[in-house]
């Protein structure tokens, strides 16, 4: 597919409409829904167009796990796109637009059914798992013609559209249920974002999933296929962590919200300048690493801190040999069903002064050594003054101090404990009954 740029602009730019940088695309998102609070479970088919950043249609379809019969069609697109319950596929031999399409389902081509397509079609799946349903999700995709776009390319290149400020008409999804098992899909109720925010699921709200699909898909459309696991059940850490593939990758990180009406809310750039400051983005690496209190607070099993940590030290590893290949994107999903976006590039100063300003329990521990470093370089230079200023200026008890140090210093424990005994402190050391001993407390 040829690049198609709309508008250039002469310098590198924060921007708030989103940008057009390849031939119209559409998005099929085929995926199992489930609102425990409603009693509804069934099958959402999400049609997106990556051009011009909107929801052209969600459909709903409800049904449980044995009314999914793989020749019952429920949705076509365009007459060339037929999808069936089972959430199965076919592409018909004559579709001429270009789509982009995941389902968990099997997908054929042509009246023969085959699942060989022609090589026009690349064909490949994906798989994810969520932290927030502790669930790992395999889908199948096949698309004609992605290009991954560099992120200065995604940056750069912006299309305003006229309809992000003028519709004020209320997107509304379609929601399907059968009068009886067997029987035909009623006419359909539709579903505002507003309504569609009510409904809660294991992942959060599914207006706040929707926006978070949205930049899925688009980030897919340019080629980011890998997509890290950055949110713990609570919805911390970072929204999108996406990674390109080829001999030069590139990351991004997203912050994305829903918007459910038309009443003023945070723009894409609020989104963004709250969201994805680098103090922010340290604070989420540092709590995904696991260190400090936030280990268990984060992730309470010992899988999914494994998880977050490989995330944590993925994104690190970036930030250290690859800052300028780091790109940052705040989102928001108005009401109307497009999307607007305020993009930046990765400040490694501001991350770096971050480090240091922004040090917590949830910090990494060599976070905590360069910074404990830093500011003592600043008022001694004299390794024993800085040892006195630090065990008067910090609460440890006295034995712990010393335990540490003599554990820092590798001192077997049978000779440390001569140690304690020499200078008459108790072994084993109870922190709740320890005191500052006079060791620590003379003074020179």
């Amino acid at each position: 597919m040829n690049l198609r740029i709309f508008r250039l602009l002469t310098q590198l730019v924060l921007f708030s409409p989103f940008i057009s940088l390849v031939e119209a695309q559409k998005f099929i998102d085929i995926d199992n829904f489930k609102f425990p609070d409603q009693g509804k479970t069934g099958i959402r088919i999400a049609i997106f167009d990556t051009t011009e950043q909107k929801y052209e249609g969600i459909h709903y379809y409800k049904m449980g796990t044995t009314d999914r019969e793989p020749n019952i069609g429920i949705y076509t697109a365009e007459n060339t796109i037929k999808i069936f319950s089972d959430a199965s596929i076919i592409i018909s031999d004559k579709i001429k637009n270009d789509y982009i399409i995941r389902t968990p389902g099997t997908i054929f081509y042509g009246n023969q059914k085959t699942e060989i397509l022609p090589p026009r079609w690349t064909k490949t799946s994906s798989t994810f798992f969520d932290a927030r349903t502790q669930d790992t999700y395999t889908k199948n995709i096949v698309y004609d013609g992605i290009k991954t776009l560099s992120g200065e390319e995604i940056i750069k290149n912006c299309l305003e559209y006229k309809s992000y400020q003028t519709n004020n008409q209320n997107f509304q999804a379609l929601y399907y249920e059968r009068a009886t098992k067997s029987g035909p899909f009623e006419a359909p109720v539709f579903w505002s974002f507003k309504k569609l925010n009510e409904f809660k699921h294991a992942r959060g709200g599914e207006l706040g999933y929707l926006g978070e699909l949205s930049v899925e898909m688009t980030m897919i459309s340019f080629g980011y296929f890998t997509h890290l696991t950055s949110q713990n059940k609570s919805n911390q850490g970072i929204d999108g962590v996406y990674l390109s593939e080829g001999i030069a990758p590139e990351m991004f990180l997203t912050e994305s919200k829903g918007q459910s009406s038309h009443i003023k809310q945070n723009s894409a750039e609020v989104i963004f300048n709250k969201g994805l400051t680098e103090a922010k983005i340290y604070e989420s690496i540092g709590k995904m690493s696991g260190a400090g209190n936030s280990k268990r607070n984060f992730a309470p099993s010992s899988d999914l801190q494994e998880i977050f940590q490989q995330t944590s030290q993925t994104i690190t590893q970036w930030i250290e040999t690859s800052p300028t290949k780091i790109f940052k994107l705040g989102h928001r999903l108005k009401s109307d069903g497009y999307c607007q976006y305020y993009g930046g590039v990765f400040n490694l100063d501001a991350y770096q002064k971050a480090k240091n300003v922004t040090l917590s329990p949830a910090s990494p521990e060599k976070d905590k050594i360069e910074g404990t470093k830093s500011h003592f370089s600043k008022i001694s230079n004299d390794p024993k003054e800085q040892m006195k200023i630090f065990l008067k200026a910090n609460p440890i008890p006295g034995e712990i101090a010393l335990k540490g140090t003599l554990d820092y210093l590798q001192i077997p424990e049978d000779d440390q404990k001569k140690v304690f005994e020499n200078l008459n402190i108790q072994w084993p050391i109870d922190p709740s009954k320890s005191t500052r001993k006079k060791l620590f407390d003379k003074k020179n």
